[in-house]
């Protein structure tokens, strides 16, 4: 992907957005982290590179929630909603612990 957005745009104007950099970046550590795969062949320092660029590439998807209003959308509400989700989850553990404790005093 990279590779041909540097083809189509040339590179000064693809440098130039810091989003393209940043996926230029993430791409470039990608492929290094599968030669080090290859290279190291089982050695636990490739697979800590492989974590953190695996990562970064769940972060390229965060470019969407800048483009996309629908998406922007969701989860303004979802982040709007959380407290109420919060007391929800509060009250369920609270009732989970009486029925727990009175199942214990009953048959236990």
């Amino acid at each position: 992907e990279a590779a041909l957005k540097i083809f189509g745009l040339n590179f000064g104007q693809y440098w130039r957005d810091g989003w393209n950099r940043f996926d230029f970046f993430v791409v470039a550590g990608s492929t290094a982290g599968v030669a080090v795969r290859f290279a190291a062949n089982g050695i636990d320092l490739a697979t800590a590179f492989l974590r953190i660029i695996r990562l970064l590439r769940v972060a390229r998807a965060l470019r969407l929630v800048r483009r996309v209003k629908g998406i922007r959308t969701l989860l303004k509400t979802f982040f709007l909603s959380m407290p109420s989700v919060y007391n929800i989850g509060a009250i369920l553990l609270l009732l989970l612990f009486i029925f727990a404790v009175l199942g214990l005093h009953l048959f236990g």
